[in-house]
């Protein structure tokens, strides 16, 4: 009996031990995924506002030459569009420095609560992996929403830098309409057919 009494204490301890471990390996493999996830976001997060960065410090070059080339033309529906790039461009820096400021925030936040989670791993364990589940999410589709429209604000402008360039270098012919002071541009290639 005193043999069977022990073999059960050895199985018993064996298994406490085997759960222990599980359990230590299972919170290691979440906090590595956790802090290789962190890396991953950060590095993406950073490449997108270098992106942003360079986009706001070459619009402002842009706009002073193309300011040059309106004074020669004195064309005021140019000017306009020159002073909505360069709202736009003011805006666009604000937006990038207000990002780098909230992802720095959110990550560190992220982080501390990451650290939290893993030494309380017994408490609410569901509802903490729900909300990291969110967060991942959250930033992943504004990252989408703020590239996509920055995408669009870069096509617009590049549009009509590129039809200002077309009427400078004379391919294309423009008028402006006396009765709602609206500037028409025509290419002289569908002219010339």
């Amino acid at each position: 009996m005193n043999i069977n009494n022990l073999n059960e204490n050895n199985d018993k301890e064996k298994e406490a031990v085997e759960n222990m471990t599980q359990e230590l390996l299972e919170q290691v493999a979440i906090k590595i995924k956790a802090e290789s996830t962190l890396k991953k976001l950060d590095k993406e997060s950073g490449e997108l506002i270098k992106i942003l960065e360079n986009f706001s410090k070459k619009v402002p070059i842009m706009i002073n030459r193309m300011e040059v080339i309106n004074k020669e033309l004195e064309l005021d529906r140019f000017k306009e569009t020159l002073e909505r790039i360069e709202i736009n461009s003011k805006s666009s820096s604000d937006l990038i420095s207000n990002y780098k400021e909230a992802s720095r925030d959110f990550f560190s936040y992220l982080k501390e609560d990451m650290y939290h989670y893993l030494k309380n791993r017994n408490f609410f364990t569901t509802l903490v992996e729900t909300l990291v589940v969110v967060f991942i999410a959250s930033i992943i589709i504004i990252n989408l929403i703020v590239f996509f429209f920055y995408r669009e604000d870069r096509n617009k402008v590049n549009y009509k830098l590129y039809e200002m360039s077309e009427v400078l270098k004379g391919e294309q012919k423009y008028w402006i309409d006396k009765n709602n002071y609206e500037i028409y541009i025509k290419s002289k290639k569908t002219e010339d057919k």
